[in-house]
């Protein structure tokens, strides 16, 4: 009896280890004062890779239930948020009004 507590144990733990679901990581480019989509789906745990490949800086936020700012991101620089629960937002850029990203998480 003891080894099968202890070998039952031991496959709660292994089995404890090994992760259920792998997150995605969806990467949103921006150039021209644009983010390349207008809208995505992604799920909970995903994380949002936003590349800067203008010239120029952006600062993307959200307002809402979940609000957040990414602060000034540079040329040439990715900043990464993960979105942790099922959630409607509409991410913009401060310094461009006219950038406009609606994330549906699932």
């Amino acid at each position: 009896m003891k080894k099968l507590v202890i070998g039952l144990a031991a496959m709660g733990f292994i089995a404890a280890a090994i992760p259920t679901v792998n997150a995605a990581e969806v990467v949103i480019t921006q150039k021209g004062k644009k983010f390349d989509k207008k809208k995505i789906e992604i799920s909970s745990g995903d994380t949002i890779k936003f590349v800067n490949a203008d010239k120029m800086r952006h600062n993307i936020n959200s307002k809402g239930a979940d609000s957040f700012d990414l602060g000034l991101q540079k040329s040439g620089v990715d900043t990464s948020r993960k979105f942790a629960k099922a959630n409607k937002c509409k991410l913009r850029c401060t310094m461009h009004p006219k950038m406009k990203l609606k994330v549906t998480v699932k």
